[in-house]
């Protein structure tokens, strides 16, 4: 029985990666289209301003696709900014102990399984976040021997985990 026991403490830009990574889908490709369309429709509505002037409402709708723009790049950063902000606020120290199929987490040893199919893991190059259920576990790598590492890779596999590989792009600043 394989047993690794973790303590330790997150900093603001660790769980700010660790927010991303829970959203990737929202930050990645499907926010890039987003805004492409976004601004195609505001260069639509910046022409046909163009053509006929008198029709006001046209630059006005052009600056509201600005706001949406604006809205959509910097709103997410910001709240998880904000929200990481917060956590990191509380100075928690956090004790795991991970199992074969299982993770003890807290001071009343509180227990969660991990089976397949509630399982999501993301791993980026500063950290591990497992997604079990509704309960979400950050575990930095820097606290980790290799040897710990792969150990905890082998669990996940084992237990058919969904593993997702994130590689943070943009000059994101965590």
């Amino acid at each position: 029985m394989r047993i690794l026991k973790l303590q330790y403490q997150l900093d603001r830009a660790e769980i700010e990666e660790a927010l991303l990574c829970l959203d990737y889908k929202r930050e990645g490709r499907f926010r890039d289209v987003n805004v492409g369309i976004i601004s195609l429709i505001g260069a639509g509505t910046l022409v046909a301003y163009v053509r006929n002037t008198r029709q006001f409402f046209w630059i006005v709708l052009s600056g509201v696709m600005v706001l949406l723009l604006l809205y959509m790049i910097y709103a997410p950063v910001l709240g998880r900014r904000y929200r990481a902000e917060k956590i990191a606020g509380d100075k928690g120290t956090y004790n795991l102990e991970i199992r074969n199929n299982k993770i003890q987490y807290g001071d009343q040893k509180n227990s969660v399984e991990i089976t397949g199919k509630n399982t999501k893991a993301y791993i980026s190059d500063k950290l591990y976040v497992l997604r079990i259920n509704r309960e979400v576990f950050t575990i930095p790598k820097r606290i980790m021997k290799e040897g710990e590492k792969s150990e905890l890779e082998k669990i996940l596999r084992e237990n058919s985990s969904g593993i997702v590989h994130i590689t943070i792009e943009r000059g994101e600043k965590l």
